[in-house]
C-alpha cells in the first residue's frame, strides 16, 4: 500500500486501516483490564504463596547473599533475582 493517502479511495483505505487498529487495541485493552481485575480480586486463601526457588551464595566464608524466588514472581524478576545473587562482590 502506498504511503501517501491522496485522493478519497485512499482516504478510505486509511480511515479503515484506523478504525480497524483502534478496535485491536481496545480488544488488547480490555482484555488486560479484565485480567488485571482477576487478579486484584485474588485473596491471600486463593492465591497462596511459596517459594518456589532460595538461591544463596557464600562468598570468603563471611559474605552472603540470598535471592528468594517467590510464586507469584514473573519471569523477568526472576531472572532479574538471580542475575543480581550470582554477580560479582563488592567488598
Amino acid at each position: 500500500m502506498r504511503l501517501d493517502w491522496k485522493g478519497a479511495f485512499n482516504r478510505r483505505l486509511q480511515r479503515r486501516a484506523s478504525e480497524r487498529g483502534r478496535t485491536m487495541a481496545n480488544r488488547r485493552w480490555a482484555l488486560d483490564r479484565e485480567r488485571r481485575a482477576k487478579l486484584a480480586a485474588l485473596t491471600a486463601e486463593q492465591n497462596p504463596s511459596h517459594i518456589r526457588r532460595r538461591i544463596v551464595v557464600i562468598d570468603r566464608e563471611c559474605m552472603v547473599r540470598e535471592a528468594v524466588i517467590w510464586s507469584w514472581d514473573s519471569a523477568r524478576s526472576a531472572r532479574r533475582k538471580v542475575k543480581d545473587v550470582m554477580g560479582p562482590t563488592y567488598g
